[in-house]
């Protein structure tokens, strides 16, 4: 199991991997699977390797996280500069998202 601290940055950098890997490489699925690959790690290590009870609310959750990592990652990779703005919005929306879910 994971620390809470490399849980949280886990949940920090997933976007901006995301972005990065889509700028980097320009494959959508690569892109894609970058951006859903954190939020599934912080699911899994949270409530399915811990104690804590399954909630319904935190699979819509991370569920969320999920879909916003995932088209921040596939917006990265194409080649035209407004995919690329969406994208960086997009993950300006899982950052708030994501310190909204720890408040």
């Amino acid at each position: 199991m994971l620390s809470s601290g490399s849980l949280f940055f886990i949940g920090l950098i997933t976007p901006i991997a995301a972005i990065l890997c889509g700028l980097a490489s320009r494959n959508k699925y690569l892109g894609f699977v970058v951006g859903i690959a954190g939020p599934i790690v912080l699911y899994y290590s949270i409530y399915i390797y811990s104690e804590v009870p399954y909630r319904v609310d935190a699979a819509y959750y991370f569920g969320t996280l999920t879909i916003l990592g995932g088209l921040t990652g596939y917006l990265a990779s194409i080649k035209k500069i407004e995919y690329n703005l969406s994208a960086v919005c997009l993950c300006l929306f899982y950052l708030i998202f994501f310190f909204k879910g720890f408040a």
